[in-house]
C-alpha cells in the first residue's frame, strides 16, 4: 500500500473514535512518581492506529498548534 498522513490540529479530539477527555489538573503529579503517567496514552485507539500505519507503510505527519493544553501522550503514539 503506502502513502502519507499530514495531520494538523489545534484542539483536543473530544469526538468520534479516538475520542479523548480533557485533562487531568497535572500539577499534583509534578516531582511524583505518578509524573510519568502524563506521557502515557489513556486509549488504546491512538496507538492502534499508528501500529496499522506502520503495517500498512503509511507515514504519519502530525502539526500540533493548540491554545490549551492537548494530550500529546496519546494522540503522538500514532506517529511513534
Amino acid at each position: 500500500m503506502g502513502g502519507k498522513l499530514v495531520i494538523f490540529t489545534s484542539t483536543l479530539p473530544m469526538v468520534g473514535m479516538g475520542a479523548l477527555k480533557a485533562p487531568p489538573d497535572e500539577q499534583p503529579l509534578y516531582d511524583t512518581d505518578k509524573e510519568k503517567t502524563l506521557f502515557t496514552p489513556r486509549n488504546d485507539f491512538w496507538p492502534m492506529i499508528g501500529e496499522q500505519c506502520a503495517e500498512q507503510g503509511v507515514g504519519v505527519s502530525m502539526f500540533l498548534g493548540m491554545s490549551r493544553p492537548i494530550d500529546v501522550g496519546s494522540i503522538g503514539e500514532m506517529i511513534h
